[in-house]
């Protein structure tokens, strides 16, 4: 049972990283978009 468990949080961990990862992604596209805009 432990081991499950630390299974979930692993995943949970990586889910959390995937997300942070995208969101900074778009973060940049944002920014980029907006360079682009203003030229």
């Amino acid at each position: 049972m432990p081991a499950r468990n630390d299974n979930n949080i692993i995943i949970a961990y990586y889910k959390y990283l995937n997300d942070a990862k995208l969101c900074y992604i778009s973060t940049i596209r944002d920014s980029r978009f907006q360079d682009d805009h203003l030229l």
